[in-house]
């Protein structure tokens, strides 16, 4: 049996797509390999299979290319998942349904649903999870524009992610001002493009 990892079958009976890093069978595969054959093969075969499963979209409504299942549902099919790999299943959809105009329900909803990750920007280097306590400001600059000022760490699923949900503080004087932003991937540059509701 084969111990090179570039060598093994999948259960598919298909090589696996990525050249050997050695020659010699019996040394153990490289990690760099392995996040390689991660990146390039497992996760966008992941990512594929929950929007073409409709898990991505699960609670949205149906003009907006979702199911419409109720948050029950929703909840018991990330547990199912989840068992198998709880690292695939960060629905963050939930967040931009819950929190847009609806014109950015529009917009957007459809993609999250169907085609698009979003990833889920709120942990900061030091405040964690707390989301009264984010550092991080946002400053209205114009009629729909908001110039965000601060450091974010731990973006979920950031690699695979086109949009991104960026939690701010706008009113830091409160401590109960923050928001959600919601960003776009282009061009490997983020606009900002959701308005403060």
């Amino acid at each position: 049996m084969p111990t090179n990892l570039s060598q093994r079958k999948l259960l598919s009976g298909h090589s696996l797509p990525l050249p050997s890093n050695n020659n010699n069978n019996t040394s153990p595969p490289s990690p760099d390999l392995a996040q390689r054959f991660a990146e390039e093969f497992v996760a966008p075969k992941i990512i594929k299979g929950l929007f073409d499963n409709g898990f991505m979209g699960i609670e949205n409504s149906p003009e907006h290319g979702g199911s419409g299942a109720p948050f029950t549902s929703a909840i018991l099919v990330i547990e199912e998942l989840a068992q198998v790999d709880p690292s695939a299943l960060y629905l963050s959809n939930t967040t931009i349904k819950n929190c847009c105009c609806e014109a950015l329900l529009d917009e957007y909803i459809p993609d999250v649903s169907t085609s698009k990750v979003a990833s889920f920007c709120l942990s900061e280097p030091g405040g964690g999870l707390d989301a009264f306590a984010l550092a991080t400001r946002a400053a209205k600059a114009s009629i729909g524009r908001y110039i965000i000022n601060g450091s974010k760490m731990w973006f979920t699923v950031s690699k695979e992610a086109e949009i991104f949900v960026i939690f701010s503080n706008l009113n830091p004087s409160k401590n109960h001002g923050n928001r959600n932003r919601l960003k776009k991937r282009e061009n490997w540059v983020s606009k900002l493009l959701l308005r403060v509701l």
